[in-house]
């Protein structure tokens, strides 16, 4: 198919391809035969870019604001002196709901959220983006604010609407994964929602916050997991 020097028919052209269109999935015999991929045999895993995780991880919590904001804070303190736009960075990351697309971007001073998970250097024209593995970005997910307070908010979202531990279970899979969780996956995480709530009563939790603690703690086990975070 000719395509000339159009971006978008070319663009069309690979996604329609039948290789662009694979699954993931493991076969042993090809894997054994062609273990990197470099036959195009599959589709390659790939970890969700910065601004995705992010934004997926305010669509499960229910939060994300899909409006376009009708300026931008780079917009607002204008030229000059940024010293106070860099310094609110870390509140604008925990606040704002919009899009990541529309967060500003000032030079070295990126959000946490994007920068720890290989969002491109601002001062820099990249043509490919890296993608790292570093014990940072597990800590971020285990530890930081924005993880955990979405996290919570995503258990909220499950209490509210599930009407039993099981619906809820099935909901937060769905929402989370996109998929019913797995025989496996079941009976680890009712097995997890049985015992967590005595781990918090022998840590003097209060039986009235317990509930909200513990499906906090599924959330974000599903928010660590691989397939939250790859693309298969």
């Amino acid at each position: 198919m000719e395509v000339g020097w159009s971006t978008k028919k070319q663009i069309r052209r690979l996604v329609l391809s039948r290789t662009y269109r694979l699954r993931s999935s493991h076969d042993a015999v090809n894997v054994e035969a062609d273990p990197d991929n470099a036959l195009l045999w599959r589709m390659s895993k790939r970890r969700l870019e910065a601004e995705a995780l992010r934004d997926s991880l305010l669509e499960v919590a229910g939060r994300l604001d899909k409006t376009p904001p009708a300026s931008s804070p780079a917009a607002v303190n204008g030229d000059g002196n940024n010293f106070a736009l860099m310094r609110g960075l870390s509140k604008l990351d925990s606040g704002d709901r919009q899009r990541a697309v529309y967060l500003p971007v000032i030079r070295d001073s990126v959000v946490e959220s994007l920068a720890i998970f290989d969002f491109p250097d601002a001062t820099l024209v990249s043509g490919q983006r890296s993608t790292t593995n570093v014990p940072a970005q597990g800590l971020y997910l285990l530890n930081g604010p924005f993880v955990l307070g979405h996290s919570e908010a995503a258990a909220e979202r499950l209490l509210s609407e599930g009407s039993d531990d099981a619906h809820r279970l099935k909901l937060a899979y769905l929402r989370f994964l996109g998929r019913p969780p797995t025989d496996t996956e079941r009976k680890a995480s009712e097995q997890f929602l049985a015992r967590y709530p005595e781990i918090l009563a022998a840590d003097g939790v209060p039986a009235a916050k317990r509930p909200l603690a513990v499906w906090t703690a599924l959330c974000q086990a599903l928010v660590v997991s691989a397939d939250f975070l790859f693309v298969r």
